[in-house]
């Protein structure tokens, strides 16, 4: 009788979470607990299979805020954090946090800005990234609907950020934090 009541309750708690619109994925969410400064090898393997079977449950379903709160998170591919982010630009997100760790002090990660160039990546409002590269490339389509950025640790040169700037129409806030490569912002 307890396993068939664990089994309704635990088909309840999955139907109202696929409806939840904020899916973050940090320490806390992933309940690594003791864990929060470095994860590798098969403890990191594992939480990557979670976070992808998390992405591939929302597919489809309304998902207005994507946080990726990923410092603990060591030695991750890019690849896979494109696939992420890939998941997230079909979900149609409004908000989009990224915080990966920094390798030796410096990004390592490159943002794959084409994503929300496309038409699928054209609903973001709101993009927070920490620790990795931003280049926009010349001829790229704008931000249309981007509202707020935040930047911080971002390896971003002046000339990528004027670029980007002149391409985001709606953009109301700006906060860079440690964007060293920005010695003069045009806007």
């Amino acid at each position: 009788q307890d396993a068939a009541r664990a089994g309704c309750a635990s088909r309840q708690l999955l139907q109202s979470w696929r409806h939840y619109p904020e899916l973050e994925f940090s320490a806390k969410t992933l309940s690594l607990h003791g864990h929060h400064t470095c994860v590798r090898g098969q403890v990191a393997k594992d939480i990557i299979r979670r976070m992808d079977a998390a992405l591939q449950k929302r597919t489809g379903i309304c998902v207005k805020r994507l946080r990726f709160e990923l410092q603990f998170l060591r030695n991750v591919r890019a690849d896979t954090v494109n696939r992420w982010l890939d998941a997230a630009a079909t979900l149609g997100i409004d908000e989009l946090t990224l915080d990966l760790p920094l390798v030796d002090g410096k990004p390592q990660y490159r943002f794959p800005c084409e994503l929300f160039f496309q038409e699928k990546g054209r609903s973001i409002q709101s993009l927070c990234l920490s620790a990795c590269s931003f280049s926009p490339e010349h001829g790229s389509r704008s931000f249309g609907s981007l509202r707020r950025v935040d930047f911080s640790w971002v390896r971003i040169t002046a000339e990528e950020s004027w670029l980007f700037l002149s391409n985001s129409p709606a953009l109301e806030r700006l906060q860079l934090e440690y964007c060293h490569e920005i010695a003069c912002l045009r806007i």
